[in-house]
């Protein structure tokens, strides 16, 4: 591996464990501080909101500029002083500001992407294998979390995700070769070419989808540790149940890689969505804590598929590639978790009902999904019947 290669893993592995502490550590923090429902909720919204923004703004130009040093190293400067914040005493109103901070680590992991997904090969194994970093870097975000709730009260959660941006700030800088990260305005193609003429209602259904299947894993990740916390389950065991998901992710993402590269990656999530649809079904019927073990298992497939196939997914309905798909990825992620947060307010409280929601978002991500492949294939055949020499 070069020293680039070496930096992405890194990168990686530092940027996830700091999202497990965060998307964990923050809900909990929040209840703990005695937070209502709708505070939460709106914490998360502006996040969301703030995010997309940065995203949209600031992310865009980092990946047409190609050097992200500054950026990256700012970025997680700026998040590590907000979860700092949020572990200090401070006016309720002031979690929301500490919160749009603290996403702007967010803007990191597109960067990344797009630098590991660099080279030649198939798009969805170089996505599946920096996902498997992603996933082995949650792990230890969730092993920090464990360890942290079980120290001292100095020692919380939160202070220990600050830590851990802080280290990702000083790797920005660490010396290597500017190699694939300097790498900006890449020639269309054809394939590019192509790309841009995709009918609108494609992109549209699969954008879509990929917000749907979003609300859905952030729905999971928002409610199903307060779900627990509610019906009496210890917060070590709550981390363990997610730390299942991710233990599992591993091999599944190798199936994953395997399904897209022989079907593609709209008919992998087509696949990857049904999964998901099937694995909330426990949780929305109130299963005892057995049963939440099994429905993380099943969970797995999902969310290892959805968070590789949906960036190659909108690269392949966008004109720069995965580029832009990293971006617009990041961006639904964004748009998508703000309904996974809004949509539970509709139920009371934290029960099982919520994830009724799930279930459905899940299927009716199915069809756009389904929607979409019958539409790409009607244009191609349209494309195949033209007379020769006709455009």
């Amino acid at each position: 591996m070069d020293a680039t290669a070496i930096y992405v893993a890194v990168g990686l592995l530092l940027n996830s464990a700091f999202a497990a502490l965060m998307s964990v550590g923050l809900a909990l923090h929040l209840d703990g501080l005695g937070a209502s429902k709708a505070h939460i909720a709106l914490f998360f919204v502006l996040n969301a909101l703030g995010s997309a923004a940065l995203n949209l703004t600031l992310g865009r130009w980092m990946i047409r500029r190609g050097s992200r040093r500054g950026g990256i190293s700012a970025n997680s400067a700026m998040a590590a002083a907000g979860m700092w914040g949020m572990s200090l005493a401070h006016p309720a109103g002031l979690d929301y500001l500490l919160g749009l901070t603290i996403v702007c680590s967010t803007v990191n992991y597109p960067q990344y992407i797009s630098i590991a997904a660099s080279g030649t090969g198939s798009a969805s194994r170089r996505i599946s294998t920096a996902r498997t970093l992603c996933v082995v870097g949650y792990l230890g975000g969730l092993g920090l979390f464990s360890l942290a709730i079980k120290l001292n009260e100095s020692v919380t959660p939160v202070r220990v995700a600050a830590v851990v941006a802080v280290l990702n700030a000083i790797l920005a800088w660490l010396p290597r070769k500017e190699g694939l990260d300097t790498e900006s305005d890449q020639k269309h193609t054809k394939d590019d070419a192509d790309r841009a003429r995709i009918a609108l209602g494609i992109l549209i259904s699969s954008a879509s989808a990929v917000l749907l299947l979003r609300s859905v894993d952030n729905l999971r990740q928002v409610y199903l540790p307060l779900y627990a916390v509610s019906n009496g389950i210890s917060e070590s065991k709550i981390s363990t149940l997610i730390a299942l998901t991710s233990v599992v992710e591993i091999p599944a993402l190798l199936a994953i890689g395997f399904l897209a590269d022989k079907t593609g990656s709209r008919k992998g999530l087509v696949v990857v969505a049904l999964i998901g649809a099937v694995s909330f079904v426990p949780l929305a019927c109130g299963g005892s804590y057995p049963w939440l073990l099994l429905a993380q298992i099943a969970y797995a497939p999902f969310t290892a598929g959805f968070q590789s196939l949906a960036i190659v997914l909108m690269g392949e309905v966008l004109p720069a590639g995965i580029k832009d798909g990293a971006i617009a990825y990041m961006v639904l992620v964004q748009v998508g978790s703000m309904f996974g947060i809004l949509a539970p307010l509709l139920v009371p409280g934290y029960t099982s009902e919520i994830f009724f929601i799930a279930v459905l978002s899940c299927l009716a991500a199915t069809l756009l999904l389904a929607h979409g492949a019958r539409t790409q294939k009607s244009g191609a055949e349209m494309r195949e019947a033209r007379p020769i020499g006709r455009k």
